[in-house]
């Protein structure tokens, strides 16, 4: 009897072409998982952008109500250490819309002390670089508080700016003020803040703490292309550190920017002639 069915076809792939499909598909995921890598640190760089022209929006309506920006951070001359350390970015929680937390610090009481523990160990992340590491609450010996406390990080610094003799020229300073009639060299060639991550140096966002100099952890004043110095600028991102100028913009400056251009884009009023090619 004759059969009129139809013919079986094959019943599977051989084990060379399983081979193939699959070396296909790891070629595939090879070549689209550097684009994918890539399109994510786009996103964290701009989110980093992003975060230095809100504190630039923050420090410029700050100005416009007093006349002055915030100082680099506060000290009592003859306190022990630096006592009691709030900074800047304590200054512009208000402009940051961040009133609860500056409604619960005690300003009058240093920061390392238990009357400031809701404020220091606070997380906010307009004061974090997406592309930063080691973020988040971290444990420092304090000389005030006898003991380890708890404090947050902070992927950006304040720009003291450096002259040729040593002395800080910039646009912050401890317990001095600069008046934007103090910035002669013009506030879009005036670095404000710039960025220090976390995985170099990790610094409270509050200000200073009474374990070491004051300005080394608040401020900064040169750029270090290989993220070594502890008390330089430097940034997560490849080739790039970015900074926010007195004038509210922010853009990011080549690692390798002449250092004495660097240097004049530092002070607020060196009256430097500064090429916008040159960095």
């Amino acid at each position: 009897m004759k059969n009129y069915g139809c013919k079986s076809g094959r019943e599977g792939f051989s084990l060379i072409e399983v081979l193939v499909v699959i070396a296909i598909i790891g070629l595939l995921v090879a070549l689209l998982l550097p684009a994918v890598q890539a399109a994510r640190e786009s996103a964290r760089r701009s989110q980093c952008l992003n975060n230095l022209k809100q504190h630039g929006v923050a420090l410029n309506t700050y100005s416009t109500s007093v006349d002055a920006f915030p100082i680099g951070y506060i000290f009592w001359p003859k306190s022990s250490g630096v006592a009691p350390g709030w900074a800047w970015s304590t200054a512009i929680l208000p402009q940051l819309e961040q009133g609860p937390i500056y409604s619960a610090i005690n300003i009058n009481v240093p920061i390392d002390l238990p009357a400031n523990i809701t404020a220091r160990t606070s997380a906010l992340s307009i004061y974090v670089c997406p592309s930063d590491r080691k973020t988040g609450v971290f444990t420092r010996t304090s000389q005030l508080a006898g003991g380890p406390i708890d404090v947050t990080t902070i992927s950006y610094a304040a720009s003291q700016g450096v002259s040729n003799s040593g002395t800080g020229v910039g646009m912050f300073q401890p317990n001095k003020s600069t008046r934007p009639r103090d910035l002669k060299d013009g506030a879009s060639n005036t670095i404000a803040l710039g960025e220090r991550p976390s995985f170099v140096v990790q610094n409270a966002w509050v200000g200073a703490l009474s374990d070491g100099q004051g300005g080394e952890q608040v401020l900064a004043s040169s750029l270090d292309p290989s993220a070594a110095s502890s008390s330089a600028f430097s940034g997560p991102h490849s080739g790039v550190v970015q900074f926010l100028m007195a004038d509210g913009s922010a853009r990011p400056i080549k690692m390798t920017i002449n250092p004495k251009v660097f240097q004049a884009l530092t002070t607020r009023s060196g009256r430097e002639v500064i090429d916008q090619n040159a960095y």
